[in-house]
């Protein structure tokens, strides 16, 4: 039944470029809105993006905008240049990202650099740390793969800490798309965002992550013989980290903001069936807002 309901949210997503909007009505969420970006091409953010904003705007009050990438023919494709009406960011209290290896057109991307220069919190997804890739000009330094001391590893690594490979960076741990993960919160560690979450079932398979320094780790991640749940643990895969939390970023202006930030490994939208994957996101959600308590 929940696939069945990620499957029509998903269609109904699919079938509008323009803004995805859940309004929000009465809970502790009223007043905040929070604004989703969901433009990666390989695991499905423009189903999981919707639905934790229906989540969060039916249970608990927010109002939440979903942004897609777009193709030339204006349908929404995962990667996909340019996002229609990113200037949505400009009264977001939240920001959502998941996204991979996009490029934008400078005045969208001017949208985005706005949002983090004015400090915004943010939880960004999976292939959020790879952002950006091939964007030139001006916003060059956005790329993974930028090494200037001016901004290194680009936007990725600099507000949600890591890029992908390199000795700071991540990678695939485990066969991609064809083993599981179980994801776990790390023993002892005790943080608003891990109230009442247990262990979780991901298929969107594991990365090796590296938490960046100034750091909460939360979560670690064991990977598994098999794609969906078992016990059956990939033998020689050490448990390595899945996300954490941090209350600070670098806006690519090079000034430390002082934001809370949350990002895990996990994301895919079939990752959102187990229950802990979606408690995890909305706890995310609340603490990056300072509504904790």
């Amino acid at each position: 039944m929940f696939l069945k309901s990620l499957l029509l949210v998903s269609t109904s997503a699919m079938a509008i470029a323009a803004p995805l909007t859940f309004e929000g009505t009465e809970g502790p969420g009223k007043g905040k809105h929070i604004v989703f970006i969901a433009n990666d091409h390989e695991y499905r953010s423009e189903e999981t993006c919707p639905l934790i904003a229906k989540i969060l705007a039916k249970h608990h009050g927010f109002k939440c905008t979903v942004l897609f990438g777009i193709d030339d023919n204006g349908n929404i494709k995962g990667g996909g240049t340019p996002i229609p009406h990113i200037e949505a960011l400009k009264d977001a209290d939240l920001l959502f990202f998941y996204t991979r290896f996009m490029t934008l057109p400078d005045e969208q991307a001017d949208a985005l650099v706005d949002y983090f220069e004015r400090g915004g919190p943010t939880i960004g997804l999976r292939t959020s740390t790879h952002c950006f890739n091939g964007q030139k000009g001006k916003w060059a330094k956005l790329n993974f793969n930028h090494n200037g001391a001016d901004y290194l590893g680009g936007l990725g690594e600099q507000i949600y800490g890591n890029t992908w490979h390199g000795q700071r960076g991540q990678g695939h741990y485990g066969q991609n798309h064809k083993k599981g993960a179980r994801i776990s919160p790390i023993a002892g560690v005790t943080h608003p965002i891990l109230t009442g979450v247990s262990p979780l079932h991901a298929y969107s398979g594991a990365y090796i992550s590296r938490p960046p320094e100034e750091s909460t780790p939360l979560l670690e991640v064991q990977v598994l013989k098999t794609f969906g749940p078992s016990d059956e643990l990939e033998e020689g895969k050490e448990t390595v980290n899945a996300g954490w939390s941090r209350d600070h970023y670098v806006a690519p202006s090079g000034a430390k903001k002082d934001a809370r930030v949350v990002y895990t490994s996990f994301g895919a939208s079939e990752d959102l069936a187990d229950e802990n994957s979606r408690r995890f996101l909305v706890n995310s959600t609340f603490w990056a807002l300072g509504l904790e308590d």
